[in-house]
């Protein structure tokens, strides 16, 4: 999607949405399910550190690259080569493209190049260095979001930002090489998807354009598409998926360019979501939400709010869904893209050319000043480890 486009839609749509969302944001919740008692991820604890923590960023640059940075505390280190060149070209003004991707073993990094059509795997080497093992081009044009199967034998490509648009797989080899896999048609425009380890395992795929979530069960890499729901939000954006247990619960932003909204679904049989008690929650001091993560430390939610520079943290409290908080980002500037190793959150911030540092508490985070990226980075993709 162009940046005149992108943001064209996301004006006209804003527009459309005010009054619905002035409200949504007053109106009582619409809850079928309760809400569990501190929704906990996979990990219910930081996860255990490596010997060496990475961060990897995708720079959204016209020459696109993968900057690595070494973490250490609230410190990043860049990582000599970086930036490691994907071959491809970045959008470097929408943020829902360039998207970056860890494999479970830690072994290897995927990323998108929107406008280059192309999807890219790393192997990383001694010291965090990255090197490409394979490119190659999507069935459809404009690679956004990719997910990883909890196995790592495939990853999933959301292409197409017009409707129908794509989910391409790939198979992954232990030496992450990449081989094409199948390409499954959408009615609408896919541009977040989320991964929970079920058994089997489930890929969640949110169409932002239309209100939709559609659930597809993962089978190396085939998948099988089992429900299709109408979500809460008009413009769901995002998506990120908390464990309880062995039960999966969905969660999504909303695309509205207003009031930060967060919403958490429970899922019901064969894929279906329905919303939990208190949802959706909004956060009446940020603005736009197109970006979610789960702090499986803390157990909650957090938005990454664009047009606000700011931070919105969402959770549990007497069986609701609500607001637990809200921070600026100092020198933020849009951020598009979170990614959490143990305490410390890592903002991407797209407009900035920077990476934030933010120290994670319940319901809120203590910031560094930012960390910059190579001149030309846009970047909309983080992950770490």
């Amino acid at each position: 999607m162009s940046q005149f486009s992108f943001w064209w839609w996301r004006y006209t749509r804003a527009m459309a949405l005010a009054s619905v969302l002035l409200a949504l944001v007053t109106m009582p919740a619409r809850a079928v399910v309760s809400a569990p008692y501190h929704m906990a991820s996979r990990h219910t604890q930081a996860t255990p550190q490596q010997s060496t923590d990475y961060l990897y960023v995708n720079d959204g640059a016209t020459t696109n690259g993968i900057t690595g940075f070494v973490i250490s505390g609230t410190s990043l280190t860049m990582i000599p080569g970086s930036p490691f060149p994907t071959g491809g070209e970045g959008d470097r003004g929408s943020q829902q493209s360039n998207q970056i991707a860890i494999s479970p073993n830690d072994q290897c990094v995927f990323a998108t190049d929107t406008v280059s059509n192309t999807v890219d795997s790393f192997a990383i080497g001694a010291g965090g260095a990255l090197t490409e093992i394979s490119q190659l081009t999507i069935s459809q044009s404009n690679p956004l979001d990719v997910k990883v199967a909890p196995d790592g034998s495939a990853i999933f490509v959301a292409a197409g930002d017009t409707a129908p648009s794509y989910i391409d797989t790939f198979s992954v080899s232990s030496s992450c090489a990449l081989t094409a896999g199948n390409s499954y048609k959408n009615i609408g425009n896919i541009l977040s998807m989320a991964v929970a380890p079920t058994t089997p395992p489930v890929l969640y795929a949110l169409d932002t354009f239309d209100g939709l979530e559609f659930t597809y069960t993962i089978s190396g890499d085939t998948l099988t598409l089992e429900s299709r729901s109408l979500t809460f939000d008009a413009t769901p954006g995002g998506a990120a998926v908390a464990m309880v247990g062995s039960k999966p619960y969905f969660l999504t932003g909303e695309v509205n360019g207003q009031v930060a909204v967060a919403d958490a679904y429970a899922v019901q049989a064969k894929g279906t979501i329905t919303p939990i008690a208190g949802s959706p929650a909004a956060d009446l001091a940020g603005v736009d939400s197109e970006s979610i993560l789960y702090d499986a430390v803390n157990k909650q939610a957090i938005l990454a709010e664009q047009f606000s520079n700011s931070l919105g943290f969402f959770g549990e409290r007497k069986g609701q869904f609500v607001l637990l908080g809200h921070i600026p980002i100092p020198a933020g500037n849009f951020p598009a893209a979170m990614a959490q190793v143990g305490s410390e959150l890592y903002v991407a911030n797209l407009f900035g050319g920077t990476i934030s540092v933010c120290t994670l508490t319940l319901g809120s985070a203590t910031c560094q000043t930012p960390t910059a990226l190579p001149p030309g980075s846009h970047p909309t993709g983080v992950a770490g480890f």
